[in-house]
């Protein structure tokens, strides 16, 4: 914040400085004299700052300018609106408002003039009653490169033109039909709520959050299992709503609240309807399938506290909650004559438990101990039925009859940890943790984790301190067996699912902090995790990540100061097949520098900023050639700089640069007809040298 609000937040601090003032002055002075001579004294006091007092105080600042963006790129633009070349509007603002009586109100918007704006308002009397607004709006691009020759949409059609064929070589019309496809959703959220304050131990309060989402996504489909299948632009058009109300009580040793909460989803668009691209089957000339249906929660919370004297506290949850999801059923088949269903819906009903306990005790001065307990339920009521399998929406392909299975567990855990102070500079915790999952319709019937950790933190000097922890966890489950129901493929006894396999984890995080001097600052961070599935025959067999970071800020002068940090991330995994292995390896890499110049005290500043990412993916396999490696490389550069025109104005002008590139042989040189039997959308990686230049104007009031 620049000097108009630096101040209002100055005169805040002043406000509660003299409150406490008066707070730590009354008790004295009421020992020394009598109620009545109290009484004439305080009549006449007046509190200069106290935030009940009549005096109100404002400020804020205003930022309105233009910006220009060089060239289109999708890529450039997700999640922040910056797509389109051309100039856009820059608008913020921020403004607080202190008034009489402990009324206040706060408002920030920013990113105006793009898809990504936010707006926050609050407000209320301080102590009763408090009131927030926000809305914001979030542009999620995937794809601008995409090509169909349907018409997008939940009813998709091919061109009148259009001559289907066995496969995507014989489609002779397809170049001419091809038109881009927007790949893309705008997210759109407005949340309210309130909390209201009847005495110091009773308050109510409530929110509510509506979300929409509207665009395309793709989405593959088939008809006639694998004779033929597209990737189709469907549409989105969500509507989320969420809602709690709440009650809360707060007494000195003990504070209790009970919520009510509500989540309700709805799909304005329940299925895609689409014709069928190929020449066979000829007895499924069309193709339906069913959207995300809408579906409901509810659930209900209570929670509390109690202070047992001055060491010992315990606090509890306890959370009952019911998801349903009761849509109506599509047809099996939208083409010839499709058999009965054996239910119009699915009634889906899944009840939720949810109780933690916590009990925190001081034994010594120097020695605490925490104990804990979870548990979390997901009882699965949905009714079962048999239903006849139809392949890809073609009644000549059909096989044995299937039931849906209401998948359910139990999961609980018991965890104990005891910190100890071991004069000042050491402190060590140990842990230790005790997991019980339990479920149904599943392979493995019951696993059991076992976890241990331990951490040691010195603080050597008042310039350096380092921290370790060390943790082991292994799991180990009742004999994996694979789920026999009629009409579902047979699954490879080998197989192990890695969710419920054995596992042996290892982790380990290191921190040192260096402090030579203190104008300069050295971080040095570190963790290391392995997952060892060495029981598992067929799926994946071992994991294993590796992070560093360093972090340099080193303050040269009053005027000049940079800082630099740089990361790198090793992801390897292998797994196995029956009659192959394959192996992941990944590398990220992220650098950062920046630096700031004071090139004139309260007058000119200067930046530059520039940020380096790039990420390397080799898929190696046993059975035949490595796949080419992914790749992607960012540069960001960024120059600014603001200019103190008075006391209250500022000019701000800026420029940044990017330069983005990846290579993906998933999508590159993948044309819609260079896989027989898959009508793709042809997209290609993202690659884009873009600007971004900005001049506003900033004024404090």
């Amino acid at each position: 914040m620049d000097c108009c609000i630096s101040h209002f937040q100055h005169k805040r601090r002043q406000w509660f400085a003299g409150c406490a003032l008066v707070c730590l002055v009354s008790p004295v002075a009421a020992e020394q004299l009598s109620e009545a001579e109290m009484a004439q004294v305080t009549a006449n006091w007046e509190c200069k700052w106290c935030p009940y007092e009549d005096t109100a105080v404002s400020a804020g600042e205003v930022e309105a300018g233009a910006g220009y963006v060089s060239n289109d790129s999708y890529k450039q633009g997700d999640y922040t609106g910056l797509n389109e070349e051309g100039a856009y509007f820059v608008g913020d603002l921020e403004y607080g408002y202190q008034g009489g009586k402990g009324a206040y109100s706060d408002v920030e918007a920013y990113d105006l003039g793009l898809d990504s704006r936010r707006i926050m308002a609050n407000g209320g009397k301080q102590g009763q009653i408090d009131a927030e607004l926000k809305y914001s709006e979030l542009p999620k691009l995937n794809l601008d490169t995409a090509r169909t020759p349907y018409a997008v949409g939940a009813n998709q059609t091919l061109p009148a033109s259009w001559v289907a064929a066995a496969n995507t070589g014989g489609m002779t019309e397809l170049e001419n039909s091809l038109h881009y496809a927007d790949i893309s959703t705008q997210r759109k959220t407005l949340d309210l709520a309130a909390d209201y304050h009847q005495t110091k131990s009773l308050s109510y309060g409530f929110s509510f959050q509506r979300a929409t989402k509207e665009g395309y996504r793709t989405m593959g489909l088939s008809i006639g299992g694998f004779a033929g299948a597209a990737i189709l632009a469907v549409p989105v058009d969500y509507v989320t709503d969420q809602g709690q109300a709440r009650i809360s009580f707060a007494k000195p040793r003990w504070q209790a609240s009970f919520s009510y909460e509500f989540s309700n989803f709805k799909n304005e668009t329940d299925s895609v309807r689409w014709q069928n691209a190929f020449s066979t089957p000829a007895s499924a000339p069309e193709g339906q399938a069913s959207l995300e249906p809408d579906n409901t929660m509810q659930q209900f919370t209570l929670t509390g506290a109690y202070r047992f004297g001055e060491s010992t506290q315990a606090s509890a949850l306890l959370s009952m909650g019911r998801l349903e999801q009761n849509d109506g059923f599509l047809p099996y088949s939208i083409n010839g004559t499709p058999p009965a269903l054996p239910r119009s819906s699915l009634d889906g009903k899944v009840n939720t438990f949810t109780g933690n306990l916590t009990v925190n005790t001081r034994l010594t001065e120097n020695f605490d101990f925490e104990a804990r307990y979870k548990q979390n339920e997901q009882d699965n009521d949905t009714p079962r039925a048999s239903y006849t399998y139809i392949v890809a929406d073609n009644p000549a392909a059909s096989g044995a009859p299937r039931s849906n299975i209401p998948y359910s567990f139990r999961q609980r855990e018991l965890s104990v940890e005891g910190r100890y102070q071991l004069q000042r500079p050491h402190k060590f915790t140990v842990g230790y943790a005790y997991e019980n999952f339990d479920r149904t319709y599943q392979e493995v019937d019951a696993t059991k984790e076992n976890n241990f950790w331990g951490t040691y933190r010195n603080r050597v000097s008042e310039r350096w301190d380092w921290f370790l922890r060390l943790e082991m966890d292994d799991r180990n489950g009742d004999a994996y067996t694979a789920i026999i129901e009629p009409g579902f493929p047979d699954e490879d006894p080998l197989l192990r699912k890695y969710n419920m396999a054995d596992r042996d984890r290892k982790q380990a995080k290191f921190a040192v902090s260096y402090l030579p001097q203190p104008a300069l600052q050295l971080s040095f961070f570190t963790d290391y995790a392995n997952d060892d599935y060495s029981n598992s025959e067929v799926g994946l067999t071992e994991s294993e990540q590796t992070n560093y970071t360093l972090d340099l800020q080193y303050r040269i002068s009053e005027a000049l100061s940079f800082n630099i940090d740089y990361t790198i991330t090793t992801m390897d995994s292998s797994q196995a097949g029956v009659t192959w292995t394959a192996g992941n390896d990944d590398t990220v890499n992220v650098a950062h520098l920046g630096v700031l110049y004071q090139v004139f005290r309260n007058k000119l500043k200067l930046g530059f900023d520039y940020a380096y990412a790039d990420s390397e993916g080799d898929i190696s396999v046993s059975t035949g050639e490595p796949y080419p490696t992914l790749t992607s490389t960012r540069h960001t550069f960024e120059i600014y700089g603001d200019y103190n025109l008075n006391e209250r104005s500022i000019l701000h002008v800026s420029y940044r640069h990017e330069e983005y590139d990846e290579d993906n042989w998933a999508v590159d040189g993948v044309t819609p007809n260079t896989i027989d039997n898959v009508l793709t959308m042809g997209e290609v990686s993202p690659d884009y040298n873009i600007g971004v230049f900005a001049v506003s104007f900033r004024y404090a009031f």
